[in-house]
């Protein structure tokens, strides 16, 4: 194998390599969405309990 073959086969794997790693990325980066969003989606549904649970408290308080 010459020397131009064997720089063709190393840029090659070398762009093979920097795909794999982009999806790796891109897949990493999703996972920490989806747990972002379950974090804010938790978040919100404490929220919603805590006003749910203040609202029922204060409906028993007359004024």
């Amino acid at each position: 194998m010459g020397p131009l073959a064997m720089l063709g086969q190393a840029g090659s794997m070398a762009a093979g390599d920097a795909a794999a790693g982009m999806a790796a990325a891109e897949d990493a980066r999703r996972k920490l969405a989806d747990v972002q969003n379950g974090i804010a989606k938790s978040q919100r549904e404490e929220t919603n309990q805590l006003i749910s649970g203040l609202l029922a408290t204060a409906g028993g308080v007359r004024y």
